[in-house]
């Protein structure tokens, strides 16, 4: 099967680092995000490649990009905000593999992935 290499379908969650105002932070999202840490999260359903479902991020809300995990607590909130809308369809979150070789985005290094194979087979 052709999984993520070529069909790299995403959810396409993005993520916004919420903006300074002054020595504040803005305690909460535009309307439709979800609040976690200092990020907004928002969910949408269309099915896209990956750089298809970033370059929709970025126009979505300024300083937007694909959400990327990077612990256990920020996994489980990006996955209510998910479970919610998403309820009949795995998911497919913040992997690609491009040319039969994979990696991890952003590049920062490991990032936490418990469970990730439970519903899709690893793609390469």
């Amino acid at each position: 099967r052709m999984m993520a290499a070529r069909c790299a379908l995403l959810l396409l969650c993005c993520m916004v680092l919420l903006q300074v105002v002054g020595a504040r932070y803005l305690l909460s999202c535009p309307e439709g995000w979800s609040y976690y840490k200092l990020n907004c999260f928002r969910y949408f359903p269309q099915r896209r490649t990956w750089e298809e479902a970033e370059e929709h991020c970025q126009n979505s809300y300024s300083g937007a990009h694909l959400a990327w995990v990077e612990e256990p607590k920020e996994a489980a909130t990006l996955s209510q905000v998910i479970m919610y809308y998403q309820r009949t369809q795995p998911v497919w979150l913040g992997l690609e593999c491009p040319q039969s070789t994979c990696f991890l985005l952003p590049p920062m290094g490991p990032l936490w992935a418990e469970g990730t194979w439970e519903l899709l087979p690893p793609p390469c």
